[in-house]
Parts: C-alpha cells; sequence; structure tokens
C-alpha cells in the first residue's frame, strides 16, 4: 500500500469561473502488471448555513484520472458525481482500480474540478492511497 498524503490533507479553493486541473503527481515504485486501487476522502467544506455565499450551494465535482508514465495514454478515470455542501464536516471515500502493463512500475495522477465555479465550490481531499 502507498499512502501519498504523509498525514497533510489538501484544500482546494476553486476557481471562480473555469474548471480544471488542480492537482498532478507521478506514482513511482509500483509493481507491473498488477491491480490496483486508487482511493481517497473528499469533503465539500463550504457550509451553506454560514449565509457567506448567499446561502448558494455549489456543489463539488471531481474528475481522478490515472495516466501511464508516459503521460500519452489513460488507464482509468471516475468522477465523484456532485458533492453537496453541509454544516458539519463529512468525508467521503472514492475509489478506482486499474491495472498496471508488463514493464510499466509508474503512474500519473490527475485530479480536475469538474464543478461550476463560484464562491462554496471548495473542497478538501485526504488520505489518498494507491493498494
Amino acid at each position: 500500500m502507498k499512502t501519498i498524503s504523509n498525514g497533510l490533507a489538501l484544500i482546494v479553493n476553486a476557481d471562480d469561473v473555469n474548471a480544471g486541473r488542480f492537482y498532478q503527481i507521478a506514482i513511482p515504485d509500483l509493481c507491473e502488471n498488477t491491480s490496483y486501487e486508487f482511493s481517497a476522502f473528499l469533503m465539500n467544506v463550504y457550509d451553506k448555513s454560514s449565509g457567506v455565499c448567499n446561502f448558494q450551494d455549489i456543489p463539488i465535482n471531481v474528475r481522478f484520472e490515472i495516466w501511464d508514465e508516459t503521460n500519452s495514454r489513460i488507464l482509468k478515470e471516475g468522477v465523484t458525481g456532485d458533492i453537496a455542501s453541509s454544516a458539519t464536516a463529512k468525508w467521503e471515500q472514492y475509489a478506482l482500480t486499474f491495472q498496471t502493463e508488463p514493464g510499466q512500475d509508474s503512474v500519473i495522477l490527475k485530479m480536475f474540478n469538474e464543478g461550476v465555479g463560484g464562491c462554496g465550490n471548495d473542497l478538501a481531499i485526504d488520505d489518498i492511497v494507491f493498494r
């Protein structure tokens, strides 16, 4: 099992207008020709009841992509779907499985904000794991 977070969480303040990639990292030292599960916990950090964004609820929506080590071929992708805001912290785990190929011992993880921009589209990610 490979944990990327090292005890740290990532908080993303989404772009006001454009959806797009907000995180990318190479994942080395994998075993070739092996099935893996990527997982992460996500949370919408906006509290709609705070009124900061005129009581609007902009859900977050994250797309994960696993690319080969040359960044030329996507191996797997998945989307969380809309994650609404909550008055209390609510972590949700998302996962997808993929297969490394013979001779492949690393991949590239990319994360994209697919949500609508604006006040309240902010997220936290924790416990990024490959196993």
